[in-house]
């Protein structure tokens, strides 16, 4: 796997990451000459992200990082209510 695009933006809004990753993909587009259409996509467990690749690609196929699957499943594990 290679990072095409690497994006700072200002806020973690559902708004602000569906306009930052349409302005990826229309970057990426231009550069590139094609359709950029992901075919699978890996994030981190950010709902407003994922949410907003779902609107933008909406054929492509979300997949959570093991990193932070292992990272959630330790933090449920240390909550004192389980």
């Amino acid at each position: 796997a290679l990072p095409l695009a690497v994006i700072l933006h200002t806020s973690q809004s559902p708004d602000n990451y569906t306009i930052v990753v349409q302005t990826a993909k229309s970057f990426i587009e231009e550069t590139c000459e094609n359709t950029f259409l992901p075919v699978l996509i890996m994030t981190d467990d950010s709902s407003a992200e994922r949410n907003a690749l779902r609107e933008v690609f909406p054929n492509s196929r979300l997949l959570l990082c093991i990193f932070h699957v292992n990272q959630a499943l330790w933090r449920w594990l240390w909550q004192t209510e389980h």
